[in-house]
């Protein structure tokens, strides 16, 4: 299968599931997250949507050259095999965080899992340049950014006590 046809299912698969997670929980967002009280920073609620639809892109970009890597040897494979493992646990992470924050109000909670989706990031970021640094590269952003989302999560457990 060609390099492309590989990043548009990748990207397509992960643009899917990441935006229904946000979709599940938009209510919450309207009600519930409007009226606690947040941190400095804090960017407008119409940010976010525009800012994870590129990330899930990155990332369905980073997943593909994952996939497309060709492998040769066993120690090849297993290298290959264990960063696409932690690109799942880290995407599958990800897509908890949405429904505990939001679906369970439960930023106490999301912040337990966001501090672990940086770590699982990281874990990665590490196993993936083994295979392509292309991929690896492509997560940057995306754990900058989860680490900003870490702030603010944190921040607004803390502050609504």
């Amino acid at each position: 299968m060609k390099f492309w046809k590989k990043c548009l299912i990748c990207i397509l698969i992960l643009e899917i599931l990441g935006n229904a997670s946000g979709l599940i929980t938009l209510s919450s967002i309207k009600d519930w997250y409007a009226v606690l009280e947040k941190p400095i920073g804090t960017p407008p609620n119409g940010s976010f949507g525009p800012v994870w639809v590129i990330l899930y892109a990155m990332m369905g970009v980073s997943l593909a050259f994952l996939w497309a890597k060709e492998t040769s040897t066993e120690g090849q494979k297993v290298q290959k095999r264990t960063a696409i493992k932690w690109f799942f646990i880290q995407y599958l992470v990800n897509l908890s965080w949405t429904p505990v924050f939001f679906g369970l109000k439960r930023p106490d909670i999301a912040s337990f899992l966001i501090v672990s989706l940086i770590i699982f990031i990281l874990l990665c970021i590490r196993s993936s340049r083994y295979v392509s640094k292309i991929s690896s590269f492509l997560l940057y952003p995306y754990l900058l950014w989860v680490i900003y989302a870490a702030y603010l999560n944190i921040s607004i457990s803390l502050l609504n006590k």
